[in-house]
């Protein structure tokens, strides 16, 4: 009986685990992007007892392990072979050395390093979709927007698969773009028609006379607006649905501002409207 516990601390001690080896065959990558994936195949000897995992590692621009970064892992595995499909983070940078290895959770076990390279040569896009003359107007007028990206290929929500595309309808456009290594990035831009934005040379100078800032905001929001032009103003904020979450009576302090604090606001688009002289001027906000 004494040998049988013996027997069984060796089994789960994890001696009979010290001959197992993994060996990472050459890799096989969908794309250079960097968010893009990677086929990786591996073989290994010995016995991983059910649980363990194993994950797939990229190294650094040089081909070092120093810090590695985790791209993806697998449980199952059969008769020696195992596959993990990986991806490629999208904070990766430019380069061409990078090297992927593999280890195991249970023993703990490090394969060598890829025959091949992983070379990344796009990184994300920097995408942003711009408005002419700008994102509000007045119904019945056309608002063009543009994916700055220069791109082989144009997917709006819309349905558009050009550079450009006008609107006049309110609501969030997005436009996906993809470049010629199939790398894609996706931006948006809320337009608003409103009928408030129908001035003429008076509802000019009441434009003129509004400040919203600082835009984006994560906190304090200052209004400034010369009394001059009424004194007997209110503005309120709104989300894209429409909903008030906010109305208050403009009262310009001292300094020619008021402080307006929309920290307890979620972040996202918002429109902010100023009631005055019987015009209603509106400004995009973005909580961040």
């Amino acid at each position: 009986m004494k040998n049988f516990y013996i027997a069984l601390f060796i089994l789960f001690s994890g001696s009979t685990f010290a001959q197992t080896s993994i060996n990472v065959d050459s890799v096989f990558q969908t794309s250079t992007c960097a968010g893009g994936n990677v086929i990786i195949p591996f073989t290994y000897t010995g016995t991983f007892p059910f649980g363990n995992v194993f994950t797939a590692q990229l190294s650094d621009f040089f081909g070092n392990f120093g810090s590695p970064v985790n791209m993806g892992s697998t449980m199952f595995v059969v008769g020696g072979n195992g596959v993990i499909f990986g991806t490629i983070p999208a904070s990766t940078n430019f380069g061409f050395l990078y090297r992927i290895r593999i280890v195991s959770s249970n023993p703990i076990d490090t394969s060598n390093s890829s025959a091949n390279t992983i070379i990344v040569t796009q990184v994300a896009q920097l995408n942003q979709v711009v408005s002419n003359p700008g994102d509000s107007a007045c119904p019945g007028d056309t608002i063009t927007l543009t994916a700055l990206n220069f791109a082989n290929s144009y997917s709006w929500s819309t349905g558009d698969t050009s550079q450009s595309i006008n609107v006049t309808q309110s609501g969030i456009y997005s436009v996906t773009t993809t470049d010629a290594l199939t790398c894609q990035s996706t931006a948006s831009d809320t337009v608003l028609f409103d009928p408030s934005f129908c001035v003429g040379i008076h509802e000019n100078e009441l434009e003129a006379a509004l400040e919203v800032y600082p835009n984006p905001t994560s906190g304090i929001l200052f209004v400034s607006f010369e009394s001059s032009y009424g004194n007997d103003a209110y503005f309120d904020i709104t989300d894209v649905t429409g909903k008030q979450v906010c109305s208050e009576k403009l009262r310009i302090d001292g300094s020619g501002r008021q402080t307006v604090n929309v920290s307890d606001l979620n972040a996202g688009i918002y429109f902010f409207a100023l009631h005055v002289n019987g015009k209603v001027l509106s400004r995009k906000l973005i909580i961040e």
